[in-house]
């Protein structure tokens, strides 16, 4: 809300979304009109299919940053870290496509990942945070997670500012057995070098039952 009530121009323009003449970006970072620094992210989608499907089924159809925000809503609910959303939104510019954005705090001065993933104490407190994110109904997207430069920051010497930098990090899971969650904690730890695998797996069977306390602690 304080981010729609300080913003000067209309959300329905830039620069949340861009006009036909101005070249497509997906990633922006700017200020707030509060002189906070936030980051920006664009989605154009053609998906017609999906828009019949959910036409049909009489549903709306939401655009990727929809989701996205979705996400991030969620994991706040159940207590994870993760950058905080402002604002969100899509609009249909044809009949068959649709813009969207994402607007996310800008994580401030952290710990690269390169350096955080050497340190044994980062690499278990990982698997903590992965038990967290199930909880949450969530599992890490390991093609994205694999494929970003900075897929997680935190402070060095605070372990619990372990963070994700995006929501296109995880995917949402309506079912999720058991066999399910270990084998994708398991693919986490092997993106790490062999030495850091069984901190993270250490952490992730230790995080069990805090994870499921806080679990209860937010459906009730």
């Amino acid at each position: 809300p304080e981010v729609a009530e300080l913003w000067p121009t209309p959300a329905v323009g830039m620069p949340f979304y861009l006009p036909p003449s101005v070249p497509f970006t997906n990633r922006e970072t700017l200020l707030t009109p509060d002189c906070q620094r936030a980051t920006l992210l664009r989605y154009r989608t053609r998906d017609v299919l999906g828009q019949v499907l959910a036409n049909l089924r009489e549903r709306n159809w939401l655009a990727p940053a929809c989701g996205y925000a979705r996400t991030l809503l969620q994991l706040a609910r159940f207590g994870v870290a993760a950058p905080r959303l402002l604002a969100f939104g899509q609009k249909f510019t044809s009949w068959a496509t649709t813009d969207s954005f994402l607007l996310i705090d800008n994580l401030p001065a952290q710990t690269g990942w390169d350096e955080l993933k050497k340190d044994n104490r980062w690499c278990q407190q990982l698997g903590v945070y992965t038990r967290q994110i199930q909880a949450a109904g969530f599992r890490w997207n390991i093609e994205a997670l694999g494929c970003s430069a900075q897929p997680l920051a935190g402070e060095a010497e605070d372990l619990m500012t372990l963070q994700l930098t995006s929501p296109e990090l995880v995917i949402r899971c309506k079912r999720f057995g058991r066999d399910q969650a270990e084998r994708n904690v398991m693919e986490v730890a092997m993106l790490l070098a062999p030495h850091a695998r069984q901190f993270v797996l250490s952490g992730y069977h230790q995080g069990l039952a805090s994870a499921h306390t806080a679990r209860v602690e937010v459906v009730a």
